[in-house]
């Protein structure tokens, strides 16, 4: 039996140990809901709540008039958007920061 047939079932264990390591992972990652926050909070609010429809109206407000070249009156919706939910990096694109 030659060196080369020998280590083969090596390399597949370890392929298997490998593939199972990242399905471990990927299954813990996907249960615990991605990355939350620390402190456990929520970095986005929930669609259908005040804070939500507020900072939606606003940033759709906002992008209207970027199609028309009105970037004074886009600045002011879209900061106001990033006001309400600062970690909504959609705005600040918009907004050009």
């Amino acid at each position: 039996m030659s060196h080369r047939s020998r280590s083969r079932p090596w390399l597949a264990l370890a392929v298997v140990a490998v593939i199972a390591l990242i399905t471990v992972a990927a299954g813990f990652f996907l249960r615990r809901g991605g990355n939350p926050p620390p402190g456990g909070g929520e970095i986005l609010p929930r669609p259908g709540s005040e804070i939500y429809r507020e900072m939606v109206s606003s940033f759709y407000t906002g992008v209207a008039p970027l199609d028309v070249d009105a970037n004074e009156q886009a600045q002011v919706s879209l900061s106001r958007a990033t006001e309400l939910v600062p970690e909504e990096l959609a705005a600040w694109a918009d907004r050009g920061c």
